[in-house]
């Protein structure tokens, strides 16, 4: 059998758009059939509750009885009520799929969804810190500060609207919020709290509280806080010990935090970001600001490994770090002196550096996530016009685009790739004071 290799660069935008048709064209297709045996699967169910309710009734009375239910009856209506509000929700989602497979078969290239924007929080100054991540339900989260009241936060989406909680309130916490979602569905916080140190907020599934423990006690300052977990499971986070202008890295090895020193030459660890490579080690890119230059560094058995991805210039600023389909790092950064966004990856050995936009005063409040096509994607902030921008690679070139521009908005941006391979964005409303979520989605009631 001859198998001929077609190289990248002769992919057809058709081919591509192809590709990104089948993919949704695939997703459709499951959900469509996720929802078929949910109506058939809460049809059954509502028969079997029929039943027992038949055989309770003759102890207990009818479904609904005039007096006070017993417990097993009172149990029995609080699950038919919940199969009637899943049969509503699925009827919907049914609707929903209708729609969208409707609108894809009048646009043989795939759906260009709009972005849907939402304002989660509007009480007081909130969502200047904010990091936005996905839950194990499919929908996203935001942890954030509320800069009024010194407080940190926890919003997240519940299908139909937003619901916010206060996470902690002892003292003035909450700066560099970072989120993420622990090997069993659990939301975890780290962040920083003035004068103390930088604490960790990790939610307990069973006891349905916040429970806390402290990083590192020794740093009175903390900044450009980044949460990861690592293969072990564990909570392992990078930061800036603002005292000693030192990149610090702390890991959970279940009972105990352990920080210690990554790089301590000049004044450096600025806008720290962390990933685990597809090894399991963990990697940081951050900037240096005594050599004005953005750096690597990955952990290996021993100790780190620190390289220098771009010298030169004002470079490294608002830095953000994810490793591609490849295996490989790459980070997304704001070259400062020339106010121009940049991305760099590394492949065959060496760093590759693009400018992504040069369009006036952009490129500050980075963040970088893979979509589901394995191509990269940046959130950022134009300062020129004061809006959110969203850049995403095509395969051959960037394409940037302006997601909200209402107002002053944009500030401390947050990507992630939802599972129906949306990207979704928390930000900060500067004009406002609010904390917002842009998302692409077809429907209205989507954040």
């Amino acid at each position: 059998m001859w198998i001929v290799e077609i190289p990248k660069q002769r992919l057809s935008s058709n081919l591509q758009s192809f590709i990104n048709f089948s993919y949704s064209s695939l997703f459709l297709f499951f959900s469509s059939l996720l929802t078929r045996h949910l109506s058939h699967l809460l049809a059954l169910m509502k028969l079997l509750l029929l039943a027992l309710t038949t055989t309770f009734a003759l102890g207990q009375g009818p479904l609904a009885p005039t007096a006070a239910p017993g417990p097993t009856q009172k149990s029995l209506q609080e699950i038919w009520a919940r199969i009637g509000s899943l049969e509503v929700q699925n009827k919907l989602l049914q609707s929903q799929l209708t729609a969208v497979a409707g609108l894809q078969a009048l646009s043989p290239a795939g759906l260009a969804l709009a972005w849907n924007i939402k304002t989660v929080d509007s009480v007081g100054n909130v969502g200047f810190y904010n990091s936005l991540a996905f839950g194990p339900d499919g929908q996203p989260a935001v942890a954030y500060q509320d800069s009024s009241s010194g407080d940190l936060k926890y919003a997240y989406y519940t299908g139909q609207t937003w619901k916010t909680y206060t996470v902690d309130s002892l003292g003035d916490v909450g700066a560099y919020a970072s989120l993420a979602f622990a090997p069993d569905g659990a939301p975890a916080i780290c962040y920083a709290v003035s004068g103390t140190g930088i604490k960790y907020a990790r939610y307990d599934l069973e006891s349905e509280n916040w429970t806390y423990s402290t990083v590192d006690s020794a740093v009175t300052s903390g900044a450009y806080i980044s949460l990861a977990f690592g293969p072990d499971g564990q909570p392992a986070v990078a930061y800036l010990d603002t005292g000693g202008g030192d990149l610090k890295f702390a890991h959970y090895n279940g009972s105990a935090w352990f920080p210690s020193l990554v790089d301590f030459v000049g004044f450096t660890g600025h806008y720290a970001s962390l990933a685990f490579n597809p090894e399991g080690y963990p990697a940081i890119s951050f900037c240096n600001l005594t050599t004005s230059s953005l750096k690597f560094a990955l952990r290996d058995d021993t100790s780190w490994n620190i390289t220098t991805v771009e010298l030169g210039g004002t470079v490294g600023h608002h830095t953000s770090l994810a490793f591609g389909p490849n295996g490989q790092p790459a980070i997304s950064y704001q070259n400062q002196g020339t106010e121009d966004l940049k991305f760099a990856r590394y492949q065959a050995g060496v760093w590759t550096l693009e400018t992504v936009d040069s369009s006036g005063r952009v490129g500050s409040y980075t963040s970088l996530a893979y979509g589901p096509d394995g191509q990269p994607a940046i959130s950022s902030y134009d300062a020129t016009n004061k809006t959110l921008r969203f850049a995403r690679y095509t395969g051959s070139v960037w394409s940037n685009s302006t997601v909200d521009s209402a107002g002053a908005v944009g500030v401390s941006s947050s990507l992630a790739f939802g599972p129906d391979g949306q990207p979704a964005i928390s930000y900060y409303d500067t004009g406002n004071s609010d904390l917002k979520v842009a998302r692409k989605f077809l429907f209205p009631a989507a954040p």
